[in-house]
């Protein structure tokens, strides 16, 4: 017997990713360290955290998982979805799903279990949209050297973060300047 769930997509994180322990050091050589950072180690080492994906009463929980490779593997399931009106989701410490599209409604089914969430694509799209623009915001404004990498840089662009006012977008500019001297030095 499955348990159908319609309605709304609540997409929330814990971080528990430590900065500081992560970059000990002066200013300078934690600056050096996150612009030669790979995005391979951006995306699965950096903000270690927890995500609970809420559609309607079906919960999807995600413990010690890289919030960055979350988000980024959602939003690529879901360009899977709206082209192939089919895809898989997987995350570190957290069930596979398996995302279907059928006349603009997704049903999210845990892989092995009875547990099926149904919401609206553009909802689900929305949400993932969100949840990816406020965690690299909210990481950005609380670090702004994060912005010196590349990856970071790029993704807090495409995320719409810049756009959200006068101060995100100084925020950006200063990185590329900074960034941009420090490659010139």
């Amino acid at each position: 017997m499955s348990v159908l769930m319609f309605g709304r997509v609540d997409l929330s994180y814990l971080d528990d990713w430590d900065f500081d322990s992560e970059f000990p050091g002066s200013g300078d050589e934690k600056r050096l360290r996150i612009v030669s950072a790979e995005e391979w180690a951006v995306r699965e080492r950096w903000f270690i955290g927890s995500v609970s994906l809420r559609v309607g009463e079906a919960l999807f929980d995600y413990g010690e998982t890289p919030l960055l490779d979350f988000s980024l593997s959602l939003r690529h399931a879901l360009n899977l979805l709206a082209a192939d009106d089919y895809s898989t989701f997987i995350a570190d410490g957290g069930s596979e799903l398996q995302l279907s599209l059928d006349r603009g409604i997704v049903e999210l089914r845990r892989v092995g279990s009875d547990v099926v969430g149904v919401v609206e694509f553009v909802d689900l799209a929305k949400a993932s949209a969100r949840f990816m623009r406020e965690f690299i915001d909210d990481r950005t404004q609380s670090i702004p050297d994060l912005l010196l990498n590349d990856s970071i840089e790029r993704i807090y662009r495409e995320s719409g973060a810049r756009e959200l006012g006068r101060d995100r977008f100084l925020l950006h500019s200063r990185a590329v300047r900074v960034r941009n001297s420090m490659r010139n030095s």
